[in-house]
């Protein structure tokens, strides 16, 4: 397939159809968050989902995690929340934070690799924040690099790699903190997974 890049401060319209129409035909785009470049797609298309592992040679115990445009559209998704989600959300979303919540079925077990939970992100992206908005529904991905190999904040280098392997690239080098987000787990005893981007210590004491 050929890979087309779409510069989002040139078009960010452009932009925004763009990956709408790759997404609702079930394609796979790259895309700038507020932390690093994300791969992803819709989670109604399993072959997507699948594909999204396979071009990023990752291994299906690794879950991906969902992009949402709003805490609204997460209580469509998770089978509960915790109050604690609420005032972590207040302080910190949209921002470079992964929170780990219960899924309901809405979310496909391929994509959580058999766990029944999902990381929640909110990224403090307004094209992503939007796209998915403008979707109604969120999107499932990952960080744009070779599983076990380091993050992506240049859109030549997610071209360099993912060329004829996805439909579109969003390129928006300016915009990112070029750090993993922090990944907290809320599921029962609130604890931190991994220490990324951001610093919450003090809501998990």
């Amino acid at each position: 397939m050929d890979t087309s890049v779409v510069h989002l401060s040139d078009n960010f319209h452009e932009a925004i159809n763009s990956s709408i129409t790759v997404l609702r035909s079930g394609g796979v785009i790259i895309f700038p968050t507020d932390t690093v470049y994300g791969i992803g797609c819709l989670g109604n298309f399993e072959d997507a989902i699948k594909y999204i592992f396979e071009i990023k040679h990752r291994d299906y115990s690794k879950p991906l995690s969902a992009y949402f445009s709003n805490i609204e559209m997460v209580a469509e998704y998770v089978a509960e929340i915790p109050d604690i989600f609420y005032k972590i959300a207040e302080e910190y979303l949209p921002g470079a934070l992964t929170i780990i919540l219960k899924k309901n079925n809405k979310i496909s077990d391929i994509a959580t690799s058999n766990l029944q939970t999902i990381g929640i992100r909110i990224p403090n992206n307004t094209f992503i924040l939007e796209l998915v908005k403008k979707l109604g529904k969120p999107i499932l991905g990952t960080s744009a690099n070779i599983s076990n190999e380091g993050s992506i904040k240049s859109a030549d280098t997610v071209f360099q790699i993912f060329n004829h392997k996805v439909t579109l690239i969003i390129e928006d080098d300016e915009n990112m903190i070029g750090t993993e987000s922090t990944i907290i787990d809320l599921t029962e005893q609130p604890k931190i997974i991994r220490q990324g981007a951001l610093k919450i210590e003090y809501f998990l004491k």
